[in-house]
C-alpha cells in the first residue's frame, strides 16, 4: 500500500476491459457529480490502483475480462476490500449476472447492484442514489477511511461510542407498525455516524461481537420495555451472532433482560443469517430449541442468499423468513426475481412461517409483496433507521396519519 501522505481519494472505480465503455461510463459519473474516477481495464489492473490509493466509495466491475476477469476480482476483493459496495455490470445474460451476483454474496462482498450493458445515466444515477453517493459529503468523508482496527473498536466500546437505532415494520394487511428492527451504529468522535461494516467484520475476527452483540441485546430490550411503558406494545427484532448462541448461558441472559424490563419473551425476534448457521450443529439446535420453549421468536434472516436455507428450514425451528432485500428491489422488473419470492412466500405459508420482506423502497415493492401474501414490510418507503429518541414520536405520528 502507498503511504498515507501519497494516497489520493478515489470516489469510483471503474473496472472494464473496453476502452470505449470506460470513458462511457465516467463521463456519466462526472455528469452526476462525482469528484474523481479512476478506471481499471482488467482485475489486476484494478488491484494495483486499490494498492496504490485509498479506499474508493464504490467499484462498478465488468465480468469478461482478459488476465483476470471480475469473478478472479470478486475472490481477491473478499480477501482484501470486503467492505466495499460493488457494482457488477456486464453483457453477459441475464442469469450469468445473477449467479454473479450470488457469488459475489457468498464471498460476504457488499454486492450492491448488477447492471446490464449498455448502462445508462438513469440507472447510474439509481445506484448511486441507492448507496448514497449522490449525498457525497458525509457518505465519502466516512467511506474513504479505513476499516476500524479491532484496538479501535475496543476503545470504542470503553467509551460507549455505540449506539441501537431502530427501523420500523408494519403489517402488509393493515398498515399498523408491528415493532422495529434494531440496527448497531457506532458514533465514531472523529468519523462520524459509521455503519456495521466498517467494524463488524473487524469484530468477528477478534474475538469482540459476543461483547457487541450483548450490548445490543441489552439496549434493545431495555427500549421494548420503554416503548410498553409509552402504551405501545411492539416487537424488537434482533440481529443475533452465532457466536453468542455458542454460550450456554445466552438463554439465561436474554430471559433476565426480559424480566427487568417487563417485556414478554415473545415480543422479541432473534434474527440469524443463512452464513451465521454454521456452528456446532448439536448445541446450536439445543440452544435454539430451549429459546422457542421459552417463547422467544426466530428468524432466518436473508433468505435465500445461501445455499443452505431449505435445510437450515427444516432442522431449526424458526419461526419467520425474512426475504433478501434482493430479491424484494428486482421482483418488480426481473421474473426470475418474482419467482423466487413468490415462492418463497408459497414455501413459508406451506410450513407455517411469518413473512418479512426487507427493501421495501417503493410503492410498487410495497404493492408487490402485499399481493403475493407477505405478512410484513420493512424498508425506507416506511422509513429508514432512527434514533432510539426518535421511535415514540415517529410511531405516534405514523399512527395518527393512518386515522
Amino acid at each position: 500500500m502507498a503511504d498515507a501522505g501519497t494516497r489520493r481519494p478515489l470516489d469510483v472505480l471503474v473496472i472494464d476491459d473496453h476502452p470505449f465503455i470506460r470513458v462511457a461510463v465516467e463521463r456519466m459519473l462526472r455528469k452526476l457529480g462525482i469528484r474523481r474516477v479512476v478506471t481499471a481495464e482488467n482485475g489486476l489492473d484494478a488491484r494495483q490502483k486499490l494498492d496504490a490509493s485509498e479506499r474508493p466509495d464504490i467499484i462498478f466491475c465488468d465480468l469478461s475480462m482478459p488476465q483476470e476477469d471480475g469473478l478472479s476480482f470478486l475472490r481477491w476483493l473478499s480477501e482484501h476490500r470486503a467492505d466495499i459496495p460493488i457494482v457488477l455490470v456486464s453483457g453477459e445474460e441475464n442469469e450469468v449476472l445473477q449467479a454473479a451476483q450470488r457469488l459475489g454474496k457468498s464471498h460476504r462482498l457488499d454486492v450492491a447492484a448488477v447492471l446490464p450493458k449498455p448502462v445508462s445515466l438513469e440507472r447510474l444515477r439509481g445506484v448511486l442514489d441507492d448507496v448514497g453517493l449522490l449525498q457525497s459529503t458525509e457518505t465519502s468523508a466516512r467511506s474513504q477511511l479505513p476499516q476500524l482496527s479491532a484496538d479501535e473498536i475496543a476503545h470504542m466500546m470503553v467509551e460507549q461510542c455505540f449506539e441501537v437505532w431502530y427501523q420500523p415494520q408494519i403489517a402488509t394487511s393493515s398498515r399498523q407498525v408491528t415493532g422495529f428492527e434494531a440496527l448497531l451504529r457506532l458514533r465514531h468522535p472523529d468519523l462520524g455516524l459509521v455503519p456495521p461494516v466498517a467494524f463488524i467484520g473487524v469484530a468477528e475476527q477478534n474475538g469482540l461481537i459476543k461483547s457487541l452483540t450483548r450490548f445490543v441485546t441489552s439496549e434493545s430490550i431495555r427500549m421494548c420495555g420503554s416503548w410498553r411503558q409509552a402504551g405501545l406494545d411492539l416487537g424488537v427484532a434482533i440481529n443475533i451472532s452465532a457466536y453468542l448462541l455458542e454460550e450456554l448461558d445466552a438463554l439465561d441472559h436474554l430471559n433476565a433482560l426480559c424480566a427487568e424490563h417487563d417485556v414478554p419473551n415473545h415480543n422479541v425476534t432473534l434474527e440469524l443469517t443463512e452464513s451465521a448457521l454454521t456452528t456446532d450443529g448439536t448445541k446450536l439446535l439445543e440452544i435454539m430449541t430451549r429459546l422457542r420453549m421459552n417463547k422467544f421468536k426466530l428468524s432466518i434472516d436473508d433468505f435465500g442468499t445461501g445455499y443452505s436455507s431449505l435445510e437450515q428450514l427444516k432442522g431449526l425451528p424458526f419461526h419467520e423468513l425474512k426475504l433478501d432485500k434482493g430479491f424484494v428491489l428486482d421482483a418488480v422488473n426481473d421474473t426470475r426475481s418474482r419467482a423466487i419470492l413468490e415462492n418463497s412466500l408459497r414455501l413459508a405459508l406451506d410450513l407455517k412461517l411469518k413473512t418479512v420482506a426487507e427493501g421495501v423502497e417503493t410503492q410498487s415493492h410495497l404493492d408487490l409483496i402485499s399481493e403475493l401474501g407477505c405478512d410484513v414490510a420493512q424498508g425506507f418507503l416506511i422509513a429508514k433507521p432512527m434514533p432510539a429518541a426518535d421511535v415514540a414520536d415517529w410511531t405516534l405520528e405514523y399512527l395518527a396519519g393512518l386515522e
